[in-house]
């Protein structure tokens, strides 16, 4: 099932439940993921991001001190952090925290001629979100 694309993929998984990073881990590696990294909170999360090469986050929205809306918000404001793909994971139900999220991940701001490559690259993009969601849910 996995493949090679899966391997090389570099994953961030930010949750405080060590249990829930624990089984994300377990479930994308059975999909073939490899190069799985785990951070424990916001913080944890922000400074794994600047170290090191991340191609998705699974980042909890809920969490103490730096929650996930707060990461959010971080990445967007630095501009090249800004097209990292996340996956907001929770068991949250809060609607401001839904809409929230999806504010900070629909915005996007295009330059004059850029536009057309934009929309190309976001649409391939969340078209390969929506597949690897596909494959986690199981």
């Amino acid at each position: 099932m996995g493949t090679i694309e899966n391997a090389a993929a570099a994953l961030l998984i930010v949750d405080d439940n060590e249990d829930n990073r624990e089984i994300l881990a377990g479930r994308l590696a059975q999909l073939g993921y490899t190069n799985i990294a785990m951070a424990s909170g916001g913080r944890e999360a922000l400074e794994r991001i600047e170290r090191s090469a991340v191609d998705l986050v699974l980042l909890d929205v809920m969490m103490p001190v730096i929650g996930g809306i707060e990461v959010l918000e971080t990445l967007h404001a630095k501009h090249r952090l800004a097209s990292l793909p996340v996956i907001m994971v929770s068991a949250a139900s809060e609607h401001e925290s839904v809409e929230r999220c999806i504010e900070l991940v629909v915005w996007k701001q295009v330059e004059p001629g850029a536009g057309t490559a934009r929309s190309a690259d976001s649409s391939a993009a969340a078209s390969n979100c929506r597949r690897r969601s596909a494959e986690i849910e199981g």
